[in-house]
């Protein structure tokens, strides 16, 4: 459960794909009113794709094209970011932000819907 309130980080996503991809709610409150929130569709981090994941691993300048031979014993950029999610470099965070994952735990704390892989965006 992360502590993170979606209020506190919106605006990290607000120029991303993200900010275009909200489901809309509706609530009624004591009176009569109907209120209307946001809440943000997020890609979770076990849905990572080769492809994004080797997206995260160009975002950090400088650093040399993945190299089978060379990083063969960490397994795939894949592998690498289902394991270190929680551990990424400042370039890998903005750019898991801008890919539209949730870096946040927002998910799993109910503030944020889960975008399911496989379905565009």
């Amino acid at each position: 459960m992360s502590d993170t309130k979606w209020a506190e980080i919106a605006h990290y996503y607000m120029h991303t794909h993200v900010n275009q991809v909200f489901s809309l709610w509706w609530v009624k409150v004591p009176n009569d009113e109907t209120v209307y929130t946001a809440v943000p569709m997020l890609r979770h981090r076990d849905d990572i794709t080769e492809a994004y994941a080797m997206a995260l691993w160009k975002s950090v300048a400088n650093r040399v094209d993945f190299d089978d031979s060379v990083y063969a014993a960490y397994g795939s950029p894949l592998v690498i970011y289902r394991s270190k999610f929680k551990a990424l470099q400042p370039e890998e965070f903005h750019c898991a932000i801008q890919l539209g994952y949730d870096v946040f735990g927002l998910i799993e704390s109910g503030q944020a819907i889960r975008k399911e892989a496989g379905n565009g965006l």
